[in-house]
């Protein structure tokens, strides 16, 4: 799968801008999806940085991994399926939910664990 963002600039003009003209206003920028060991990189490294500058306790840091791996792991599942409309953005949107909590209304680690899955089954199962 590639996926492709349009970068546009556009400068005023007080004529109008016909059809084929918008097109020239934007440059696609092709890029291959990371791999999953860059992926996991990446969400883990956003999720350490979470838990530490919202002031959770260290035995949060423990279930990082495992967080990431079962994400992974359902995304990768899901790929495979006859079904393929999902993307990494599904699974970015995953690890978004968790970037949401609060040290104050996330006690435990298992109270943690339950937004995971919230946010796992909110993404992966709405479709």
């Amino acid at each position: 799968m590639i996926d492709i963002d349009f970068v546009a600039t556009s400068k005023w003009t007080e004529d109008p801008v016909e059809d084929n003209e918008v097109l020239q206003l934007f440059a696609p920028i092709v890029t291959d999806p990371p791999d999953e060991k860059t992926t996991w990189s990446i969400l883990n490294r956003i999720l350490m940085w979470h838990l530490d500058a919202r002031g959770f306790a260290k035995e949060f840091d423990a279930i990082i991994d495992e967080m990431i791996d079962a994400s992974v792991g359902i995304y990768n599942v899901l790929i495979q399926t006859k079904f393929p409309v999902w993307d990494l953005r599904d699974l970015f949107r995953c690890i978004h939910g968790l970037l949401l909590s609060v040290p104050e209304t996330i006690e435990d680690v298992a109270a943690m664990k339950r937004l995971w899955l919230h946010e796992s089954l909110r993404v992966f199962s709405d479709r």
